[in-house]
């Protein structure tokens, strides 16, 4: 029972890690601006509060939203891994843009 309660603690204590809910709101982040629509206040606040010094809020959503020209209308339902959107940037002109969001 004990290997049960211990297995259970370091999942809640994964899940709950404010770097977990950053690298989430990143992800989500990502998918809603290869979507075409960066809404979620709650996720660009997370991660801008997360990297204050660092980013620039306003040049952050410009860029997320900038990637939904980067694939077509088929592709926006298809491509929703992050791994494959991370990639498609990748290999775009906009990789060279990137820094910029970095203060």
């Amino acid at each position: 029972m004990e290997v049960f309660d211990y297995a259970i603690a370091s999942l809640q204590e994964r899940i709950t890690n404010i770097a977990m809910c950053v690298f989430d709101s990143m992800e989500q982040l990502l998918r809603s601006g290869w979507n075409g629509n960066v809404t979620s206040l709650f996720h660009l606040e997370q991660v801008c509060n997360h990297y204050k010094a660092d980013l620039d809020s306003t040049q952050l959503v410009a860029q997320l939203l900038a990637t939904k020209h980067l694939h077509s209308t088929e592709q926006s339902e298809q491509t929703r891994a992050v791994k494959q959107i991370l990639t498609a940037v990748g290999e775009s002109p906009m990789k060279k843009i990137i820094p910029q969001v970095v203060t």
